[in-house]
C-alpha cells in the first residue's frame, strides 16, 4: 500500500497469492504499455499441484494511462495443475485513461466448450464502486470488463461509474 509504481513490466504483480491487500497506490505508465495490476497464476511444475489467487482486495488505487488497469490472467498450465481464483474484490478504484485500445478490467484464460478449461475455476469475483474515465475509443467501446465468457462465471459488478454510458459490460 501507499506506493507510486510506474513503467514496470507488470506494475503490481501477484502470482499464486493469498490474503493480499493492494490499496492506496498510484500506478501509471508514461512510455511502456504495461498492465497496472496483474493477478496471475503461472503453474510451472511437473507435479500435481493446486495454485491459488484468493482473498485479494484491490481498493482505493489510482491507475492512470495503462493498456489494462487490472488483469486476472490464467497463465500457463498443464493437465497436472489446478488454478483457483477465489474471492477477488476490486472496489473503489479510480481508473483514468487507457492505452493501446485497452480496457479497465480484463479476465484472460483459455476456454473449452464455452467454459474455462477444466482445471481453472472462479468464485466470488466482485467489482464494485469503481470510477472509470477514458475516451470511448480507447476503452473497448465503453466496456468495463473484457472476458472470454458471456456472462462470466461467479462475477458480480455493480455501482461502477463511467464517463460515458457503457455498453454491455461483457464482450
Amino acid at each position: 500500500s501507499n506506493n507510486t509504481v510506474y513503467d514496470n513490466n507488470a506494475n503490481i504483480y501477484l502470482d499464486k497469492a493469498s490474503d493480499i491487500i493492494v490499496s492506496n497506490n498510484l500506478v501509471y505508465t508514461t512510455h511502456r504499455n504495461k498492465t497496472g495490476i496483474l493477478l496471475g497464476i503461472e503453474a510451472f511444475s511437473a507435479f500435481l499441484t493446486n495454485h491459488y489467487i484468493k482473498n485479494i482486495y484491490i481498493f482505493n488505487n489510482v491507475i492512470l494511462n495503462t493498456p489494462t488497469a487490472i488483469s486476472v490472467w490464467q497463465g500457463i498450465y498443464s493437465a497436472l495443475q489446478n488454478g483457483y481464483f477465489i474471492n477477488i474484490n476490486i472496489e473503489h478504484n479510480t481508473i483514468i485513461g487507457t492505452r493501446a485500445n485497452g480496457t479497465a478490467i480484463s479476465f484472460s484464460y483459455e476456454t473449452s466448450f464455452g467454459q474455462p478449461v477444466p482445471n481453472v475455476s472462479f468464485s466470488a469475483l466482485n467489482i464494485f464502486v469503481n470510477i472509470v474515465r477514458a475516451h470511448p475509443d480507447s476503452l473497448k467501446n465503453g466496456k468495463l470488463i473484457v472476458t472470454s465468457l458471456i456472462p462470466h462465471p461467479n462475477l458480480t459488478a455493480a455501482n461502477n461509474l463511467w464517463n460515458i454510458n457503457p455498453t454491455v459490460i461483457f464482450n
